[in-house]
């Protein structure tokens, strides 16, 4: 055989496995994190935080998760992708805990989203479990006290 041929064919298997092994660690990450209480609407629901620089940049990139909570621990300017994302989110600017208010739409794909002013505290969304949780403008909002 081609040495050359060899080299691609192992250069392809590898580049599957990484794609795959990738694809794998944010799922595990998601389903790992700590869990806040965050109340919208009158629900109570338990959310995972992202509160590492890791944690907040794997994000829900391939977690099954509908749902996650982004901390800094103090306001900064937040940038978030969805490049490796399969499926819209609904992002969630959180500048106080009174009412939500109206969702940045993220497409899959798209490189950069900016948050115009610093927070402490960002929510991502699946936009299907956001309108069954009653997650639209205005709704009623009590965060976790870290978020402030």
């Amino acid at each position: 055989m081609n040495r050359a041929f060899v080299f691609l064919v192992l250069l392809c298997v590898f580049s599957v496995v990484g794609v795959i092994y990738a694809q794998r660690l944010p799922t595990q990450r998601v389903e790992a994190l700590p869990h806040a209480e965050l109340v919208v609407g009158g629900r109570v629901l338990s959310v995972p935080v992202a509160r590492t620089p890791e944690q907040r940049s794997a994000g829900l990139r391939g977690s099954s998760s509908p749902i996650l909570l982004f901390a800094w621990p103090k306001p900064a300017a937040a940038e978030f992708n969805m490049l490796g994302c399969d499926r819209p989110l609904w992002r969630f600017d959180l500048a106080d805990s009174a009412r939500l208010g109206a969702p940045t739409v993220m497409r899959p794909g798209t490189q950069r989203y900016s948050v115009t002013s610093p927070v402490r505290c960002v929510l991502e969304v699946d936009p299907s479990s956001a309108l069954a949780l009653y997650f639209k403008p205005g709704a009623s909002l009590r965060l976790p006290s870290f978020c402030f």
